[in-house]
């Protein structure tokens, strides 16, 4: 299949295959047209990729059992609601996965369409010097992660620029990444309708609501 971004995107010079539930600037969710048009080798991928999904699940769950929650619920609701849409890479609504004939290196960016106070997931392969190479550095917060091969980090991506670095040493690294957008939250939080589904009054009350919204979504983050 042809990726959906190729070489020269705003996130690096890399390739970037993508599978999703979603919703975008449609009113009701659907899957993304690379399931759609590529439907053979997105269920043998669902198989190959099920030990990864499963753990990636596993460590969500213990480790921030509020938000593993919630994205459960999202995915279960609007599965309910429509049997032939599922979650990509349970709980998580979407994954990608990039490639590069070397190192995937991104750019400084923000996921501004995914949710803020919720997380994503990067789980990086192949092979490469984790000491070295392609470091996740989180730049508001000034902090650089050593992420070995195989190893998912979770890090709310829609709150702080984040980019790896270069890969230095011989050898090659891609990464999967499973997030679930904002707009799947927003919809399942008003009853699976969307902002222009409601009334004018229903319309107020959901933007007055906003900000107390936000803090409780943060409370579903564990405290020490």
């Amino acid at each position: 299949m042809q990726p959906t971004f190729d070489t020269d995107q705003s996130r690096g010079a890399f390739r970037t295959y993508y599978f999703s539930l979603h919703r975008g600037s449609v009113s009701t969710p659907r899957m993304s047209k690379d399931v759609n048009d590529n439907l053979s080798l997105y269920e043998e991928l669902k198989v190959v990729s099920e030990p990864v999904r499963a753990y990636v699940a596993a460590i969500f769950k213990a480790e921030f059992p509020l938000l593993s929650e919630r994205y459960s619920e999202v995915a279960d609701m609007i599965h309910a609601k429509f049997p032939h849409l599922e979650a990509a890479f349970y709980p998580f609504a979407s994954y990608c996965v990039n490639v590069s004939a070397r190192g995937v290196v991104t750019l400084p960016h923000i996921d501004m369409q995914n949710l803020g106070p919720g997380l994503c997931c990067v789980i990086p392969f192949g092979f490469f010097d984790a000491a070295l190479d392609c470091k996740l550095i989180i730049e508001e917060l000034g902090f650089i992660f050593q992420v070995s091969a195989g190893t998912p980090i979770f890090f709310p991506s829609a709150l702080f620029t984040h980019y790896n670095s270069k890969l230095v040493t011989m050898g090659m690294r891609g990464s999967i990444v499973a997030w679930t957008g904002a707009s799947l939250f927003q919809y399942v939080d008003l009853g699976c309708r969307s902002v222009g589904d409601l009334s004018k009054e229903e319309r107020n009350k959901y933007h007055t609501a906003l900000k107390d919204s936000v803090l409780m979504g943060f409370d579903k983050f564990p405290r020490k």
